[in-house]
């Protein structure tokens, strides 16, 4: 039984001390990875940085650095936690790939300017200002598709400037799974406009939506005859806005 262990020891200690010493770039280049994909690359395995990693043709991550976390061996995972910046953003999260092939990220936080992230809007149809922060507890593939996400999305100062000028406050967005669907929870706190809803997204991308929107005293009259097109108001002085649809055909 003793034996047994100083085997384990010996080969815990020289997978750590391989780890440690393994350059990065040859990794890369054994796993077959385009070089152009991690762009100059230093460090070893067990820790190391990147000046860039594409993560699809349009978008990259910048000043990448990661460190190695030996703990999530114990759950059969391989895995690091990752310091990026994007947008403009900085962000931090742990990357794992486990021995059943799946892929998960966790642990992660993010913050940029609204305005920084516009341009991933499917349309150009909204100008947005104010401080996002992103808090994610999970996030999980089933092959290449999103499996499970967990997390909360912050929008401090929230300003819209278009369509309509509006100061929303900070609005939250809350993600929790729901079996095989996800429920997204909408509200806000402060500004001129007050938000709620519910949006339920299903696994095949189908979505179900209803959000509510109720001007305060102070909302400008600008804002209150833009929300006037969105239907008839209600006895509370509120709109509401139901919709269905599948986001394959927006993204």
């Amino acid at each position: 039984m003793k034996g047994r262990y100083l085997i384990l020891l010996g080969v815990f200690t020289f997978s750590v001390v391989f780890l440690f010493q393994f350059p990065a770039a040859t990794a890369l280049a054994l796993l077959n990875i385009d070089p152009d994909q991690v762009q100059n690359v230093r460090g070893t395995v067990w820790r190391g940085s990147a000046d860039r990693i594409l993560i699809s043709p349009e978008e990259q991550l910048d000043d990448v650095s990661w460190s190695f976390k030996p703990a999530l061996l114990i759950q059969a995972k391989a895995g690091a936690g990752l310091d990026f910046t994007y947008r403009g953003g900085h962000g931090y999260v742990v990357a794992a790939y486990s021995v059943f092939g799946k892929a998960a990220l966790s642990s992660g936080r993010y913050s940029t300017s609204a305005q920084a992230l516009e341009p991933l809007l499917p349309l150009p149809i909204a100008e947005f200002r104010g401080e996002i922060t992103l808090q994610l507890e999970e996030l999980s593939m089933k092959g290449q598709q999103f499996h499970k996400a967990e997390g909360t999305l912050v929008w401090n100062e929230a300003r819209l400037i278009r369509p309509a000028p509006a100061l929303l406050g900070q609005v939250t967005l809350d993600v929790l799974p729901q079996g095989d669907n996800h429920l997204i929870s909408l509200k806000n706190t402060g500004g001129e406009l007050r938000l709620s809803g519910d949006i339920t997204l299903e696994e095949n991308k189908r979505y179900n939506a209803t959000i509510i929107l109720k001007p305060e005293r102070n909302a400008s009259s600008e804002l209150v005859n833009s929300l006037r097109a969105l239907g008839r108001r209600q006895s509370d002085g509120s709109y509401r806005i139901r919709q269905q649809g599948n986001l394959a055909e927006i993204l």
